[in-house]
């Protein structure tokens, strides 16, 4: 806060200006600042300041004091316009607050980590920026399931973020670097305002849409909106008393009124800083490749593509979709093995519902198991099938056991070992034609008596039977 207006001599511009026309800057919670400078300046500065405009040149609203210069605002230029009326060449510089470089990419990448608190989230995601910080006030909490940014710049998602919170972001533009609150910085010691031009507006569409995203916390003073002009400096987020309500500014406009600095501030109390919790829309009905990690009983755990070179993505198991399943247990359980191609659906905006689902084989090591449509297989990786084709049923054991079922050419059992039949009641073999037993040797036993065959010698109860004799 600066505690009285400020006139030429009292602030400057960090641009090359001869004399400032019009000077406007634009403050609110959730959004970028906007400044935007008109002045008088030589052709030659003009025209230096236009070959360095490289994305990002910065410009600076500095107050004078005593002790140096203190940054009041500082962005990054964005426009430049320069024009002429006779002799007097003029310019007009249009620029952004630093949080506007977070908004300029849009990505795609996951936060799985439900242990992952929001205030570590927004960390993560300042990664790429030199000297980016947040600073989150009140309580932090995990994120609880998993956030994705999907076609989000990395300011539209942090705002997705906070809002999991119900609290807003406030740029604190101050410094050539993105820096902002999560939250209200609440201070101890609220500054007295009062005897300026105050007006007070209750807004009731923004009251039925907080308590319909049930924000029980809001009552109707929550979307009352306090108004005053002042030419005290203060910040977004700032506390403020007036007839002993603390109030938070909201939005403030700034703007040089016959060679003074003046505001035009906007007021809420805390509860009107409560942010609904945001969705991401683009988000319901996508499905992402991923590759399987671990397998868990019925879920699976996966490394989404999207999250190629995301260390801080995490993981989280997510139920498999089946094609039938009950609530008591009956159903198609197939799980997908480690390292299996799948997908991760999101069937609707919030990433809450996210399961996988769909294998999907993008370069098969066997093509020719999959080049008959109307053949249908079921086989796993230890080499077990079935196969249903059109005219028969196939079951392979992948060591040498198989047992055929044709339409036209009846049942086949192979088997590279023993083949056992056992029954509690009867067993009946009946042939339309002939049955015949072959082997090495042939043996049967009823009760304690038995009956071999062997060498073409036929023995019973050991003793050697002749046939015809």
């Amino acid at each position: 806060m600066y505690e009285a207006a400020m006139g030429f001599g009292e602030f400057e511009i960090t641009f090359p200006m001869d004399a400032i026309l019009e000077l406007k800057l634009s403050r609110k919670t959730g959004e970028h600042s906007r400044l935007a400078v008109k002045g008088v300046a030589t052709q030659e500065a003009i025209r230096k300041a236009t070959d360095k405009l490289d994305g990002k040149q910065t410009i600076s609203l500095l107050a004078k004091g005593e002790k140096g210069n203190r940054p009041l605002f500082t962005g990054v230029v964005t426009s430049l316009t320069s024009f002429s009326e006779g002799d007097v060449h003029k310019v007009e510089v249009i620029a952004s607050g630093c949080t506007a470089t977070l908004d300029t990419s849009r990505r795609r990448r996951s936060f799985q980590n439900a242990k992952m608190t929001h205030e570590e989230l927004a960390k993560a995601v300042l990664k790429p920026y030199p000297k980016a910080d947040s600073i989150l006030h009140g309580e932090d909490k995990g994120i609880g399931d998993m956030f994705l940014q999907y076609d989000e710049t990395d300011w539209e998602f942090l705002k997705r973020v906070a809002s999991d919170l119900h609290v807003p972001l406030i740029p604190a533009d101050t410094h050539a670097l993105a820096r902002f609150h999560i939250g209200l910085p609440k201070e101890k010691n609220p500054s007295d305002i009062g005897g300026n031009r105050i007006t007070i507006r209750k807004d009731i569409r923004s009251l039925m849409r907080q308590r319909k995203n049930d924000l029980t916390e809001l009552g109707e003073n929550g979307v009352v909106s306090v108004g005053f002009e002042s030419g005290v400096w203060f910040d977004t987020g700032d506390s403020v008393r007036l007839n002993g309500r603390v109030f938070f500014v909201y939005e403030a406009e700034s703007r040089l009124i016959e060679g003074l600095l003046l505001h035009s501030y906007t007021l809420r109390d805390e509860t009107g800083f409560l942010t609904p919790k945001e969705t991401n829309e683009d988000i319901s009905g996508v499905s992402l490749f991923g590759t399987v990690t671990d397998v868990q009983k019925d879920k699976v755990s996966l490394a989404l593509d999207i999250d190629e070179g995301n260390e801080d993505c995490g993981s989280r198991l997510f139920p498999y979709s089946t094609v039938y399943s009950s609530p008591d247990g009956s159903g198609f359980y197939f799980m997908p093995e480690k390292g299996d191609r799948i997908l991760l659906h999101f069937p609707e905006a919030s990433e809450s519902g996210a399961y996988a689902r769909s294998a999907v084989d993008t370069v098969p090591s066997d093509p020719s198991r999959r080049s008959e449509p109307n053949n249908k297989v079921l086989y796993t990786k230890y080499g077990k099938e079935i196969k249903l084709t059109p005219n028969s049923v196939e079951i392979t054991s992948g060591m040498g056991h198989k047992i055929c079922l044709y339409d036209n050419g009846g049942v086949t059992i192979d088997s590279a070992k023993s083949v056992s039949v056992n029954a509690g009641g009867d067993i009946l073999i009946e042939s339309g034609t002939k049955i015949n037993v072959s082997g090495n040797e042939i043996g049967f036993s009823q009760g304690t008596g038995n009956f071999n065959m062997s060498g073409g010698v036929i023995t019973e109860d050991g003793q050697e039977v002749k046939i015809g004799e």
